[in-house]
């Protein structure tokens, strides 16, 4: 029983790990949760499209899913059951393969949330179904909590709760028991200006407030076998600053806990089946875990993402096997979804088509492992069959002595861990959606082209599983096309759709007979690849001929291409139009807080037909200044086209900029712009000092700069926190190095500014060693 229960519980947890509760409930949350079933949209994987088939309601709108938790009581069986926005509550009895969804009421009403409780009298088990609603307040109807009688009626179930300004129930959760054993807990949450947790002890005929916290409420998790319960939320208002509380006692006593230091709401929660100490979080942009009952958190392997984690879901047949989802920010209708075969150590993600509507949740079939439903807006309920067996990994060179052996030796899903090295290497993916990581980063593991072609290829149609990260790829001449345009030093991305991050792409140019295309990465055809938080510099694309005829130094996107690039520093490229991005034909990428300097001849060149998103949106801009240049031009605009390409909220050397900057200015909208870039953190020029005070106040000055071999260029201090003759440099990976002397062979780091929140470094200056934790970020500084 409890190992059902926990894999319930944690579908509605977010993502990653694992997240057995107990107390089979759904909650709704924009797009909605599950408290046995969390609210995820999944929409299929090119490699899974043929495991996922429509199970009904098609159609309709989707706002709730539960499921029994255990296949006995009264009614008999095991059952699903759907919440709609305005069509009810239906059931279908998964213990009858034929059967289909009956209404069984609530017509009219908006379903928030489902909760299926299992408890017990005497010789007696029951299977109880709640269904939250939104109020009707208009209608003088302020019920929030309805309790479905075993004669087939809706009960009003909120007593004890404040119905005043309380916009509904958003979660549930609860222990399990049998009639020979004493009752337990049920447990609802709403959410609002105060979030409540409330507390029912008599199977939901009466409720207490037991927990109160400012803000949005979430999620709420229990697991059975240690009476612990957890629940997450976020501040009011502007401040989102995520609260956490658990109870060990089974929600009798609260005590607030979790990740003090993240920045934004816990949307969702998982606590492990078999270990209460071990808990997930899933947050904007990663999933956080703790080990030790929430003194100490850590990121786990899904961090570092696009994406708000809005729900997690654990196999019923084995706890190991976890599903993951969010949706991307700024991006409402899409919904990536990872699984991962050891308890998260490792995720593969499952692509999301446009083949059903978005998702509003998922939930694990406790009666079949492998085996999800999925709710959605539009388009009715889905089950996925997933695959049962783990993805390989292999190691390069200990498995496979080259990258592309391994690559060649994967299936989809599969991962490669490359060691660091050279690899002398001209790399193809053939198709395969397989995660090709480093172990070091890119400093220390870098694939070398050797002006033998693209460094990297994608042209057989991968999809965004297929994943290149932490490599430096070098010394790439591009590849020929049948057109006589050479594409892509460093990578050619085909009609394909991979994800390309912390890579540094550096050195590369494409040499073409008249027409390169893409120094430092091509992205033609129609994929839609992202590409985010790398760094391109020095890349080159030119011809022997006579002619204007190469764009883009950094990256060229053609086509019909939609791909996505964020948080990219691209600087130093160079191309006759477009140094940093080239953006031709009718390509409609989305640029957002990519850094764009330096390049020469442009920063960013738009062709007449295309029409890429530049910024666009609050805190989605992009700085683009110190081009040899002007930052922004439209190549051979159409007088008679009405529509500007939306260039709002970026970073400018002058705002509002002039034809010096944006050329035509006509052709862009370049509102909400500012003037100055965010200021940098630690700027390295010869001659800037810094003075400290405290016990004795002294100043620390570079004296000049020098280069260490052909790459490696430093800065050197007069002193540096006591430390005579220290040399520094911000390395491609973003680092800032430091060597104690000149000629030191032994390169340390003293900041990672690529880290994310949890992760550690070991900083040693000879006189001391000690660790440093990264707690928290700002987007106040780069």
């Amino acid at each position: 029983m409890a190992s059902f229960f926990n894999s319930a519980i944690d579908l509605l947890g977010l993502q990653e790990e694992i997240k057995p509760s107990y107390g089979p409930c759904i909650k709704w949350r924009f797009v909605k949760r599950v408290c046995l079933f969390m609210f995820i949209v999944l929409m299929s994987t090119s490699a899974s499209a043929s495991r996922l088939e429509p199970f009904g309601l098609q159609g309709m709108n989707i706002t709730a899913l539960a499921v029994t938790p255990i296949p006995q009581g009264i009614p008999m069986g095991s059952y699903l059951y759907a919440g709609t926005d305005a069509g009810g509550v239906f059931r279908r009895n998964l213990s009858s393969p034929d059967s289909g969804w009956v209404p069984i009421g609530l017509e009219g009403k908006k379903v928030t949330s489902l909760c299926v409780y299992h408890w017990g009298v005497g010789p007696a088990d029951y299977n109880t179904l709640f269904a939250g609603v939104e109020p009707n307040r208009s209608a003088g109807d302020s019920t929030l909590l309805y309790r479905y009688e075993p004669e087939g009626k809706w009960q009003p179930a909120d007593s004890g709760m404040i119905r005043l300004s309380t916009p509904g129930i958003t979660a549930m959760a609860g222990f399990s028991y049998s009639g020979h054993e004493p009752p337990q807990p049920l447990f609802a949450g709403t959410p609002g200006h105060v979030a409540r947790i409330y507390r029912s002890m008599n199977t939901g005929r009466y409720w207490q407030e037991v927990f109160s916290a400012s803000g949005t409420f979430d999620d709420i998790q229990a697991n059975q076998s240690g009476g612990h319960v957890w629940a997450g939320g976020g501040g009011s208002g502007d401040a989102a600053a995520a609260w956490m509380a658990k109870s060990i006692d089974s929600g009798g006593t609260w005590t607030a806990t979790g990740p003090s230091n993240a920045s934004n709401a816990v949307r969702a929660i998982a606590i492990h089946p078999d270990n209460v100490e071990i808990v997930f979080a899933g947050i904007e942009g990663a999933v956080i875990r703790t080990g030790d009952g929430g003194v100490t958190w850590d990121a786990t392997g899904l961090e570092d993402e696009d994406v708000t984690f809005i729900g997690l879901a654990i196999d019923s047949a084995d706890p190991r096997h976890i599903y993951a989802a969010g949706v991307i920010r700024g991006f409402s209708k899409v919904f990536p979804l990872w699984e991962s075969f050891d308890s998260g150590a490792t995720w593969q993600q499952i692509e999301t088509r446009q083949f059903i509507s978005a998702m509003t949740t998922i939930g694990a079939d406790p009666a079949s492992g492998n085996v999800l439903f999925i709710a959605t807006q539009g388009t009715g309920v889905w089950r996925f069959q997933s695959g049962s067996f783990p993805p390989k990994v292999i190691r390069v060179p200990q498995d496979v002595p080259t990258i592309q052996n391994a690559i060649d030796s994967t299936a989809d899903g599969d991962t490669v861990l490359v060691s660091p090295g050279v690899y002398m290497e001209n790399i193809d993916f053939h198709g395969q959606n397989v995660v090709v990581k480093s172990l070091a980063g890119p400093a220390e593991t870098i694939i070398d082209g050797g002006q033998k072609g693209s460094v990297v290829k994608f042209i057989s149609g991968e999809d965004s599983t297929a994943i290149l990260h932490g490599f430096t790829l070098r010394n790439g001449s591009g590849t020929a096309a049948d057109d006589g345009n050479v594409y892509g030093g460093g990578l050619w991305c085909f009609s394909s759709s991979p994800t390309l991050s912390r890579n540094v792409i550096r050195q590369n140019m494409v040499l073409a007979g008249c027409g390169g295309l893409g120094g430092g990465i091509a992205v033609t055809g129609n994929g839609a690849p992202v590409i985010k938080n790398n760094s391109l510099h020095s890349n080159i694309a030119t011809s022997v001929c006579d002619a204007l005829v190469n764009y883009g130094g950094g990256i060229y996107v053609s086509g019909t291409s939609k791909a996505r690039l964020s948080e990219n520093t691209i600087s130093h490229n160079s191309a006759d139009f477009g140094g940093g991005i080239a953006v031709m034909d009718s390509a409609r990428p989305i640029l957002r807080q990519n850094i764009i300097s330096q390049n020469f001849r442009g920063g960013i060149v738009v062709s007449q037909a295309a029409q890429p998103i530049i910024g666009g949106f609050p805190g989605e801009g992009n700085d683009i200044t110190g081009n040899d240049g002007v930052d922004i031009e439209r190549r051979s605009p159409d007088p008679g086209q009405d529509e500007k390409i939306n260039a709002q909220y970026n970073h400018f050397s002058i705002c509002p900029p002039t034809e010096e900057q944006v050329s035509p200015l006509a052709e862009f909208d370049t509102a909400h712009c500012q003037s100055l870039t965010v200021a940098t953190y630690f700027p390295l020029e010869p001659g800037n000092q810094w003075t400290f005070g405290g016990s004795g106040t002294f100043t620390e000055t570079i004296i000049d700069t020098f280069t260490l071999g052909k790459e490696y260029f430093f800065y050197r201090f007069d002193q540096f926190r006591g430390i005579e003759g220290l040399a520094m440099r911000l390395t491609e990976d973003n680092k800032l190095g430091y060597r104690l002397d000149t000629m030191s062979a032994i390169e340390n780091t003293w900041v990672d500014f690529a880290a994310d929140i949890g992760e550690q470094w070991t900083v040693s200056t000879g006189a001391g060693t000690w660790t440093v934790n990264l707690e928290s970020k700002t987007d106040t500084v780069t």
